[in-house]
C-alpha cells in the first residue's frame, strides 16, 4: 500500500520513504509521517505526524540523531488533526484489507490532504513551532518544556527561554531534570537560579 498511491502522493510532496515512515527536510527541520501498526492487532494501523527540529534537539541533548517520529518535538495523531461534528478529535484507524485496498488508499489520501498537509504547511517558522509546542498532551512533559526553551533561544527570545527554564527549576516534580536544565541554560547563555537540590544532583 505504501508503495502504491499513498507513497506516490507523499513523494510528490517531497517526502522520502524509510520503511513505514516518510520524511522531508525543510529549512528548520523535518516533517515526518509514520504509519503505525496497532500493538493489539497488526491488521490495524493509524498515522502519526511529527515535526522534528534537529537544532533544538542538539541544544537539549548534546547530540544529533536521525529524526524519527519518536524524536520529533511536535507529535500528533492524524485523529487530532481531524475533527468530528461535535468538535472532538477522532481516533482514526484503518484495517488492512486487500480486497478493499483501493478504497483504503483513497480514504488515507483524502485525510492526509484534508488534515496532514495543511497542518505541516502551517508551520512556516520557529515561531509557529513554538506556539504549537504549547498545545496538545505533550506540552507539560519535561522534554517538551526543554524544547520550548531551546526554540525560544533559536528565535532570539532569550528572555522567554529563561522563563521556561526557571519555571522548571522551581518545579519540585522536575528535580531529576534540573541538571539538564542548567546545562541547557549554560549553552544558550542564560543565567538561571538553581536550588541547592539542583546543584547537589
Amino acid at each position: 500500500m505504501l508503495r502504491g498511491r499513498v507513497g506516490t502522493t507523499l513523494k510528490e510532496r517531497g517526502f522520502e520513504q524509510v520503511e513505514h515512515s516518510f520524511w522531508r527536510e525543510r529549512r528548520f527541520g523535518l516533517d515526518v509521517i509514520e504509519f503505525q501498526e496497532s500493538r493489539h492487532n497488526r491488521e490495524r494501523f493509524t498515522i502519526n505526524v511529527g515535526i522534528g527540529m534537529p537544532l533544538a534537539h542538539e541544544l537539549v541533548w548534546g547530540s544529533s540523531v536521525p529524526m524519527t517520529g519518536a524524536h520529533c518535538q511536535i507529535r500528533r495523531r492524524i485523529g487530532e488533526l481531524l475533527t468530528a461534528d461535535d468538535g472532538s478529535w477522532l481516533d482514526k484507524w484503518w484495517d488492512f484489507n486487500c480486497e478493499q485496498q483501493g478504497d483504503i488508499e483513497e480514504s488515507i489520501i483524502d485525510d492526509i490532504n484534508l488534515a496532514v498537509f495543511p497542518f505541516l504547511e502551517s508551520m512556516k517558522s520557529f515561531g509557529d513551532l513554538s506556539k504549537e509546542l504549547r498545545k496538545g498532551s505533550f506540552s507539560r512533559q519535561p522534554a517538551t518544556r526543554l524544547a520550548m526553551a531551546a526554540v525560544a533561544s533559536l528565535v532570539g527570545d532569550v528572555s522567554q527561554a529563561k522563563v521556561e527554564l526557571e519555571a522548571m527549576l522551581k518545579d519540585s516534580a522536575m528535580l531529576g531534570w534540573h541538571p539538564r536544565v542548567i546545562e541547557l541554560a549554560d549553552k544558550i547563555g542564560v543565567s538561571v537560579s538553581a536550588s541547592e537540590e539542583s546543584i547537589e544532583s
